[in-house]
């Protein structure tokens, strides 16, 4: 059955149908798969191909494991005890491709060098926050040099945005749908990389659409073996294209 309609039948009661698969993998109570969502917007797309991520440029991976820098571009209020974003959690893989979080509490003047070393950055989102509830500044997660940004967060808007995912070690993603959408009345294209490791890069799926939305469940899922890279880029004819993208699954373990 397609991933869209699947569920499971209680046994002995072939009548009653329990809540979809993929439910139960959101909830987390499924053994060994976890969901993953990779989203992102651009805003100001051009012309030339662009990553589907806040900063409206085509994203630069690290090739080794490094320290990070995190700061604020309003340092005076993202800042505990002011009202601003307090504390951000950076999510991504070590030089072994193998999960890791660190908490940054964030300083005034900035940049926070990160205890641990990233070789993969996919996620951040702000963990504490003073009487404004949201991060006054653009919070950017940035390589030791501070010069390349690997991960920001808008103004108020907690998270960032980013349809980019690395798989990690031992692991393979099973992708079960991806979508997107044009809102600028711009010929626009969206498009689904995948670079295996030490691989290329390989355009696997596109759309090309204007002022409008797609979303595409896989009834055949795309199966993403371990320390791959996925990404969605998009281009905007004329430039100036609002463009988002969504990729969706679940990890699991590569003896399953």
């Amino acid at each position: 059955m397609g991933n869209g309609i699947r569920n499971r039948i209680l046994k002995g009661f072939p009548g009653i149908a329990l809540p979809r698969y993929e439910i139960d993998i959101a909830k987390g109570i499924v053994e060994g798969r976890v969901a993953v969502d990779g989203h992102g917007h651009n805003l100001t797309a051009a012309a030339t191909e662009e990553t589907i991520w806040t900063m409206s440029s085509l994203y630069t991976y690290l090739t080794s494991a490094e320290q990070l820098k995190v700061s604020s571009s309003v340092p005076a209020t993202d800042i505990p005890a002011s009202t601003g974003a307090w504390t951000v959690l950076v999510h991504g893989l070590n030089a072994n491709y193998r999960p890791i979080i660190e908490t940054v509490t964030l300083l005034n003047p900035g940049p926070v060098t990160t205890t641990l070393s990233f070789l993969r950055v996919f996620h951040a989102h702000v963990m504490t926050a003073g009487t404004g509830g949201k991060n006054a500044g653009i919070i950017s997660v940035k390589n030791n040099a501070n010069a390349v940004t690997l991960s920001a967060i808008a103004v108020g808007e907690n998270e960032s945005h980013m349809a980019i995912y690395t798989v990690p070690v031992g692991l393979r993603f099973i992708m079960l749908e991806w979508h997107g959408g044009e809102l600028a009345a711009k010929e626009s294209h969206i498009l689904l990389y995948i670079r295996e490791y030490e691989a290329l890069w390989q355009l696997k799926k596109e759309v090309i659409l204007k002022d409008t939305s797609f979303i595409f469940p896989m009834t055949i899922p795309l199966i993403v073996p371990e320390r791959s890279d996925i990404e969605l880029r998009c281009t905007a004819n004329a430039g100036a294209g609002i463009i988002f993208g969504e990729f969706s699954g679940y990890t699991e373990e590569n003896k399953y």
